[in-house]
C-alpha cells in the first residue's frame, strides 16, 4: 500500500547558463540555453527547459523492504497543429522513481563537504511516466507496476543518477541538485558516477534550495540511519513518531515508522509494544488478517513493564475487533471477553452490543438490508466506469455482512481492482471469490466461472501466463464461451493442465508456490489444503510447503504438525530425502519459536546427523551440544561419513539466520535463493602483468606513463575487448587494452593512473556496476 505524501519539495530555483554567457534563473522552471527563447511567454515556451509543480515522496514496504517513491509533477502540452505551433493545449504529468529507502543515505550523509559535488547511483527498482494522470487512480497504477516488478524480477529499463552539490557562498548554503534518467546501461551511466566528471554535470543548469529546505526534506522522510543500528535506544524516534502519525490518522506513514522500529535492533522487551501498535494501525487500515498476526506476536511476548503490560491487555482487546471485521465472531466475543478478564472496561458495552447470551457468538449489528442497499448502488456505480467509488461501497456492503457466501461481492472488488490496474491484488480477491463457488443451478456455476475468466486475465498481465491458460480451462470445462478467443490468442502453445483430474492437485500445488513466492502465505495454505485434498497420496513437498507457509503465518504449531506428517512419509526414493531431511531442520525452527527448545536441539541434531551440515551453527548457537563430540561419535558407528555432508541451498523452504555470536534466531525466514557479495573498502589484490598485444588497434595502447588500471573484463577473443573498449570510448572513458601473455587473455580497463591512489578513489564506484573490477599494475 502507497503510503500518504511524507515529504515534499514545493519550490526550487532553476538555473541555466544561456548561450550568451549569462546565467539566469526562474522560480520551479529551468531556463532555455538560448536567451532568446527564454523572453517568449507562449505554448511551450512558458514551460521552460524543465519544470516541476512538486517533487513528493512516499513510501511503499514489500515483503519487509522499504521503497521510496520519488514523484514529480510538472507541466507539459502540445500543440493542436505543431508545425503552425497553434491550440497550445497544457496538461499535467507525472515521473515517477521507486528504489529502496536507503539510497537517500548516500544523497544527503550526515557529513556533508560543500563546495564538492557528487553523484549517487539510486539503483532503480522500477520507473515510468503518467499524462493527464487521475488524481484518485494514479497511485493504484504505481503500486500495481511496483508490485509486478518486484515479483516478476523485471530489471529496470531506467536508471536514475542524483547530482548533488551542497555550497556555501560567502555564508549563505544551498543544495543544487539534478535528476539523471539514462539507460539502465552500465556502459552508458557509469560516466556520472566518475569524480572528475562531478563537476562537469552542473556547468550548464541545475535546480537550487537553501540548504535548511533540503535538510527539512530529507528528515521528513525519516530514513534509517545505519550508524544508529547498534543505539538500544535509536527504535524509540520510529516508535513515538508512528505513534504521533497514527493520532494524526496517517495511518501508512505510521506504520511504516513502526516497521522501521523494529528493524533497528529494538530491545527485545520492546517489540511487544511495537507489534501492538503495528496491529493497531493495520487494523485501522482494514488489513485485518495481518493485524491478527500482529497482535498475536504481542500477546504470545510475557510484559516486563508496566507499559507493556497494558499493551499486552489491549492486544486481546484489538485482536477481538479484527476477528470481529474479519466475520469470526466466536473468536472475536472470546478474546474481547479475556480483555474484559483483564480489566479492560471499554470491552464490556461492545460485548453487551455484539455478543448475544446464546453464546453462539454472532453478533446483532449484521444489517443484510443495508448490505444489499450498498451492494446494488456499487453495482450502478461499476457499470457507470466509476471504479473508485464502486469499490467503497462494494467494501462496505461486505462490511455491513461479512459472512456472506455471495461470490459476487469479492468477485465484483477484484474487477474495480482490475480495472483500476492493480492486477496483483485483484488476484487476492478473485480467490476469494473462487472458494464461495456456488452449489445449485447451471446458471450460477456459469456466472461463477467468469472469476476463472478475469483472474485468468489478472495472471496473464502480471507474467503468469500458465496459471492463465490454467484458469481459462477450467472455464471452458463449466461451458464458458468467454475462454474461447482468450484460449486461442495466448495459450495455443501451451497444453491445458486442467483438463484431467489427475493433474488437478499439480495445478492447485503450483498456484500455492506461486502465492507463496509472493509473500500471500494464507492464499498459498489455501492452494497447498486443495492439493491435498484432491490427491488420495499427496506428494511429501505438499507438506513441507504449508508448513512453511504456516510458519510464515506465525502459527507454528500447525507448522510443526505439518512437518511431522511429512518426516513420517520417509521417502525411500532420492528425489525428495533431502526435502525429507530438511523438515527435520525447519521442524526444530518452528518448534524453537513455538518455545520447544529441547525438541527442537534434537530435530537439529537428528538433521545434522543425517548429513545436513548447516545444523552445526545452530546446533552451536542454541543448545547444549558439543557437537565435535557428535562428529566423532557419529562417524565410529557409521551413522555418516563427514566428509559427504549434504549441503543443498537451492530448497526454497525455510532456514535459520543466525549470529555465530550466539545471537536470536530471526523470526521472519527466507528460502536462500542467493547472495549480494559485499565490498569493503580495501581493494583487490594488485596483480603484475606483461605486455601490450602489438595486434591490438594503436587507439586502445597503453600509455607509457600510465602505470595503474582499473580493469573490468578479460576475453580470450581480441575482438570482443575491441568491443568492450569502443563502448567505454564512446561513453566518455579512456580504455586500454592489455594482454595476458600466459594465458592468452585480453583485459580492458576503464580508467588509468600514474598513482595507485587514483585507482582506490575510484574503484568503490566502478565495483558498484562491474563486481568484478580489480587493479592491475603494469
Amino acid at each position: 500500500m502507497v503510503s500518504e505524501v511524507i515529504s515534499e519539495l514545493k519550490k526550487a530555483t532553476g538555473w541555466t547558463l544561456q548561450n550568451n554567457g549569462e546565467w539566469t534563473s526562474s522560480q520551479n522552471k529551468i531556463p532555455f540555453f538560448d536567451f532568446k527563447q527564454n523572453k517568449l511567454r507562449r505554448g511551450k515556451f512558458s514551460l521552460g527547459r524543465d519544470n516541476f509543480n512538486k517533487i513528493e515522496i512516499r513510501q511503499i514496504v514489500v515483503e519487509k523492504i522499504i521503497y521510496s517513491i520519488l514523484i514529480t509533477h510538472f507541466d507539459v502540452g502540445e500543440y493542436e497543429f505543431p508545425i503552425l505551433e497553434q491550440n497550445w493545449k497544457e496538461y499535467n504529468a507525472l515521473t515517477y522513481y521507486v528504489f529502496k529507502e536507503d539510497r537517500w543515505n548516500l544523497v544527503f550523509p550526515d557529513s556533508i563537504t560543500f563546495n564538492k559535488p557528487y553523484a549517487i547511483n539510486m539503483r532503480l527498482l522500477i520507473s515510468g511516466d503518467i499524462k493527464e494522470y487521475n488524481d484518485k487512480t494514479y497511485l493504484f497504477e504505481i503500486e500495481a507496476a511496483i508490485h509486478k516488478a518486484i515479483y516478476l524480477q523485471e530489471k529496470s529499463i531506467i536508471n536514475l543518477i542524483i547530482a548533488a552539490f551542497p555550497v556555501d557562498i560567502h555564508g549563505e548554503k544551498f543544495f543544487r541538485f539534478k535528476f539523471y534518467e539514462t539507460i539502465n546501461k552500465t556502459e552508458i551511466y557509469i560516466k556520472f558516477l566518475l569524480k572528475h566528471n562531478w563537476v562537469k554535470l552542473f556547468q550548464n543548469y541545475y535546480w537550487e534550495v537553501p540548504f535548511q529546505d533540503f535538510t527539512r526534506f530529507i528528515n521528513n522522510i525519516g530514513v534509517i540511519d545505519p550508524a544508529q543500528i547498534n543505539n538500544k535506544h535509536y527504535y524509540k524516534y520510529f516508535l513515538q513518531r508512528g505513534i504521533k502519525m497514527y493520532g494524526e490518522g496517517d495511518y501508512v506513514i505510521a506504520l511504516q515508522s513502526f516497521t522501521k522500529a523494529a528493524m533497528v535492533n529494538p530491545p527485545d522487551s520492546t517489540l511487544l509494544s511495537i507489534f501492538y501498535w503495528k496491529g493497531k494501525t493495520k487494523l485501522a487500515l482494514k488489513v485485518f488478517e495481518e493485524a491478527i498476526v500482529d497482535f498475536d506476536s504481542a500477546i504470545n511476548r510475557i510484559p516486563k513493564g508496566p507499559n507493556e503490560y497494558t499493551n499486552w491487555k489491549n492486544a486481546h482487546f484489538e485482536i477481538g475487533n479484527a476477528y470481529y471485521n474479519m466475520g469470526n465472531y466466536v473468536k472475536a466475543c472470546a478474546n474481547w471477553q479475556k480483555a474484559a478478564e483483564f480489566g479492560i472496561s471499554k470491552v464490556e458495552k461492545v460485548i453487551k452490543k455484539n455478543c448475544n447470551k446464546g453464546g453462539s457468538g454472532f453478533p446483532y449489528t449484521v444489517n443484510v438490508d443495508k448490505a444489499e442497499k450498498f451492494f446494488r448502488k456499487a453495482v450502478v456505480k461499476y457499470e457507470r466506469q466509476k471504479y473508485v467509488k464502486a469499490l467503497s461501497l462494494f467494501e462496505k456492503s461486505w462490511h455491513y455482512n461479512p459472512t456472506t457466501s455471495d461470490y459476487r461481492l469479492p468477485f465484483y472488488i477484484g474487477k474495480c481492482k482490475f480495472n483500476l490496474g492493480n492486477y496483483v491484488t485483484s488476484v487476492e480477491n478473485f480467490d476469494q471469490a473462487y472458494q464461495m463457488k456456488p452449489e445449485g443451478s447451471t446458471t450460477e456455476s456459469s456466472g461463477w466461472s467468469d472469476i476463472l475468466i478475469w483472474r485468468g486475465k489478472a495472471w496473464q498481465l502480471t507474467g503468469y501466463l500458465k496459471n492463465a491458460c490454467n484458469d481459462w480451462n477450467e472455464a471452458k470445462s463449466y461451458g464458458n464461451s468467454g475462454t474461447t478467443e482468450l484460449l486461442e490468442a495466448f495459450c495455443a502453445d501451451l497444453p491445458p493442465s486442467i483438463s484431467t483430474e489427475k493433474k488437478k492437485e499439480q495445478d492447485y500445488f503450483d498456484l500455492g508456490m506461486v502465492k507463496y513466492d509472493a509473500g500471500a502465505y494464507d492464499s498459498a495454505v489455501y492452494y497447498f489444503n486443495r492439493a491435498i485434498e484432491t490427491n488420495t497420496a499427496p506428494q511429501l513437498p505438499y507438506y513441507t510447503y504449508r508448513a512453511s507457509a504456516k510458519h510464515k503465518l506465525s502459527n507454528f504449531s500447525e507448522a510443526v504438525d505439518d512437518f511431522t506428517i511429512a518426516i513420517k512419509m520417509a521417502p525411500v526414493a532420492d528425489e525428495y530425502r533431502q526435502d525429507w531431511i530438511r523438515a527435520y531442520y525447519n521442524r526444530g525452527i518452528s518448534r524453537y519459536f513455538n518455545g520447544d527448545i529441547e525438541d527442537a536441539c534434537n530435530d537439529w541434531k537428528q538433521a545434522y546427523l543425517l548429513g545436513l551440515s548447516e545444523s552445526k551453527m545452530v546446533l552451536r548457537s542454541y543448545c547444549d551440544i558439543d557437537v565435535e563430540m557428535l562428529d566423532i561419535d557419529a562417524a565410529e558407528n557409521g551413522i555418516f561419513d563427514p566428509d559427504t555432508i549434504i549441503v543443498d541451498e537451492s530448497q526454497q523452504v525455510i532456514s535459520p539466520i543466525a549470529d555465530q555470536s550466539g545471537g536470536e534466531i530471526q523470526q521472519d525466514l527466507q528460502p536462500d535463493t542467493g547472495f549480494y557479495q559485499q565490498y569493503d573498502q580495501t581493494p583487490p589484490p594488485i596483480v603484475n602483468t606483461t605486455l601490450v598485444n602489438p595486434n591490438i588497434p594503436i587507439r586502445f595502447a597503453i600509455d607509457s606513463g600510465s602505470f595503474f588500471h582499473i580493469i573490468i573484463g578479460s576475453f580470450s577473443d581480441p575482438a570482443n575487448a575491441v568491443k568492450m573498449a569502443d563502448q567505454l570510448s564512446g561513453n566518455g572513458f579512456n580504455p586500454k587494452i592489455i594482454e595476458n601473455e600466459q594465458v592468452g587473455y585480453f583485459r580492458v580497463s576503464a580508467l588509468s593512473f600514474d598513482k595507485r591512489s587514483g585507482c582506490v578513489n575510484n574503484l568503490s564506484l566502478i565495483l558498484e556496476d562491474f563486481p568484478e573490477a580489480w587493479i592491475l599494475k603494469y
